[in-house]
C-alpha cells in the first residue's frame, strides 16, 4: 500500500480517536476478539498488574514517578495536585454502586447515568471511572517496553507481552495489541488494534471543541505537569460504529500544539475492551516527549576529562575552537548543539554516510546504551594525527588512525584503542586493513568538523609542517 492508502489508514486513526471506527467484517472480527480474550486470560501478572495501576489511576493519575527499573510506580499519598478533578481525595469513601460504576445510576438499575447539567448546555459531567485501588502496588509485574516515535517527539510505554506495529509509511507507536498486528495484509479500514494511538498538531482544546463531550463522562488529570482529559462515552447513533458501543479516550497534551490521543472500544468484544481500558489509562500516563527521556537518562560523556590547555594549543585556532565545542556539548549531552557544529554539507556519520540529521542518530544510540557521546568525547581528549587528503589539512582522532600497521601503533595509542573495542573486533580491524577501523573524529584546519564515523576509509598523506601532537 502506497501513500494513499497510508492517507486513509491516518483518516481511519483521526476518526476511531474521535469515538467511531469501521466496522470490519464481523465473523473475522468475533474470531480475532476471541483469540484476544484467551490471550489476555492467558496474560498472567502482567495484566493483571497493569489493572490495577488503571483502578488506581484516578487517584494517582499524576503521580507516576518512574522506578529503578523503569516501571511506573504510584505513591503512597497522591497530592491534591495529582488528584484527578472529580475525584474523591483518597482518605474520602466515595459511593459506589458495587461494578465500579459511577454512583449516579438510573432506577432501572443499568448503571446507565444521566448527564449533568452545565453552563453551555453540553451536558458533560465530571465522573471517576473506577475505584481507587491499591495505590500501594509496584508495577514492576508490567515489565513495559517504551515505543518511541522520533518524528512527533513521543514516547509511550506498553505492557511487555503486548505488540506493536507501524503504520503503512513506517510510523511508529499507533497500533497496540495483546496479539501480532499484520498491518500490510489488510484493507486499511479492517485494521484492528485493542489501543489505537493518534498524534495530532491541535492543542487540547481545541481537540476537545472538534470531538465534543457532550453526555461523556470527563475526567481531568495532570501528568508530570501535562495536562489531560479522560473520556467515556457511548455511541449514540449513526457512525462507524453501533449503536451503544462503549469507548474510552485519553487526550494528553504533549505540548501546547500537539495532542496524543488514545482510544479503545467495546465493539465487538467487552472482555478484550475490559483489559484494553485498564492498559489504556497506564499507557495515557506514560506519554512524555522524548526529551523528557533523553534528560532523565543522563549523558554518557559527564565524567569524560577536559582537554589540557596545551594540547588545545597545537591545533590550528579554528580548528582549537571546534574541538573545544564538540567536547562541551558532548558532556551536556546537547545533542541539538553538536548537530549545529557539524559541518551541514558533508558530515559523515555513524553509519560512514552523510546524515542530515545526526541529532536523532545520536539520540537514538544514547537511548540504547552505545554511548557514542562518550566516546566522542573521549576520542577527542586524546592528541590528533594530522594529514593532507583531498587538498586541505585534516586533523582525525584518535591517532592510531594514522598508522598503517597496528603493530607500528605506539603502545599508549594501542591501549587507548583497545579500552572501546574488544579483542574481536580489533582482529577484525587488523584482518580488514592491518590498523586501527574504529570510530574516527576529523576537523579541518578551518575548524569544519565533516566526520564522526567508522574509518573505513584509508587515511590521507601526512601533511609537511609541524607534526601534530
Amino acid at each position: 500500500m502506497g501513500e494513499q492508502e497510508s492517507e486513509r489508514l491516518r483518516a481511519l486513526l483521526r476518526t476511531r480517536a474521535q469515538g467511531v471506527s469501521a466496522s470490519p467484517d464481523a465473523v473475522d472480527d468475533v474470531r480475532r476478539r476471541a483469540r484476544r480474550q484467551d490471550a489476555v486470560r492467558r496474560g498472567g501478572t502482567a495484566i493483571v498488574a497493569l489493572a490495577v495501576l488503571a483502578v488506581a489511576l484516578p487517584v494517582g493519575a499524576a503521580q507516576l514517578p518512574m522506578g529503578d527499573e523503569g516501571a511506573v510506580v504510584l505513591d503512597d499519598e497522591p497530592s491534591a495536585a495529582g488528584q484527578v478533578e472529580g475525584q474523591a481525595p483518597p482518605d474520602e469513601p466515595r459511593e459506589d454502586d458495587g461494578d465500579g460504576a459511577n454512583a449516579e445510576a438510573d432506577e432501572d438499575g443499568t448503571g446507565d447515568t444521566e448527564p449533568a447539567e452545565d453552563g453551555d448546555g453540553a451536558g458533560a459531567h465530571d465522573a471517576p471511572a473506577s475505584d481507587a485501588g491499591d495505590t500501594d502496588t509496584p508495577l514492576a509485574e508490567w515489565e513495559p517496553e517504551t515505543c518511541t516515535d522520533e518524528a512527533a517527539g513521543l514516547e509511550i510505554r506498553y505492557p511487555g507481552d503486548w505488540e506493536t506495529a507501524e503504520l503503512v509509511d513506517g510510523t511508529p507507536c499507533r497500533l497496540f495489541d495483546p496479539e501480532p498486528i499484520d498491518v500490510g495484509e489488510q484493507a486499511t479500514d479492517d485494521v484492528d488494534a485493542a489501543v489505537v494511538v493518534d498524534v495530532l498538531a491541535d492543542d487540547l482544546d481545541t481537540f476537545l471543541e472538534r470531538r465534543g463531550t457532550e453526555g461523556a463522562e470527563v475526567e481531568h488529570a495532570e501528568f508530570e505537569g501535562r495536562e489531560a482529559v479522560r473520556i467515556a462515552d457511548e455511541v449514540a447513533d449513526g457512525g462507524l460504529l453501533p449503536q451503544g458501543t462503549e469507548t474510552l479516550t485519553w487526550a494528553v497534551a504533549l505540548d501546547g500544539d500537539t495532542t496524543v490521543v488514545l482510544s479503545a472500544s467495546d465493539h465487538p468484544d467487552r472482555a478484550t475492551f475490559e483489559a484494553a481500558r485498564e492498559i489504556v489509562d497506564g499507557m495515557a500516563a506514560s506519554v512524555r516527549p522524548q526529551r523528557d527521556a533523553e534528560e532523565e537518562a543522563g549523558c554518557s560523556a559527564e565524567d569524560v576529562e577536559r582537554v589540557a590547555p596545551a594540547e588545545r594549543d597545537a591545533l590550528p585556532e579554528p580548528a582549537a575552537q571546534t574541538r573545544t565545542a564538540i567536547l562541551e556539548a558532548s558532556r551536556a549531552c546537547d545533542v541539538e548543539r553538536l548537530a549545529e557544529l557539524a559541518s551541514a554539507e558533508r558530515f559523515v556519520a555513524t553509519e560512514g554516510l552523510h546524515d542530515p540529521d545526526p541529532a536523532s542518530t545520536w539520540r537514538a544510540l544514547e537511548r540504547e546504551g552505545a554511548e557514542p557521546l562518550a566516546l566522542l568525547a573521549d576520542l577527542l581528549a586524546g592528541p590528533p594525527a594530522q594529514v593532507r587528503q583531498d587538498g586541505e589539512i585534516r586533523y582525525e582522532w584518535p591517532l592510531a588512525f594514522s598508522y598503517g600497521s597496528w603493530d607500528d601503533i605506539p603502545a599508549e595509542e594501542r591501549e587507548a584503542a583497545q579500552a572501546h573495542f574488544d579483542d574481536e573486533e580489533i582482529a577484525h580491524f587488523r584482518e580488514r586493513r592491518g590498523t586501527y577501523l574504529g570510530t574516527r573524529v576529523t576537523i579541518t584546519a578551518e575548524g569544519e568538523w565533516i566526520a564522526f564515523a567508522p574509518g573505513e576509509e584509508a587515511p590521507g598523506e601526512e601533511a609537511p609542517g609541524e607534526e601534530a601532537p
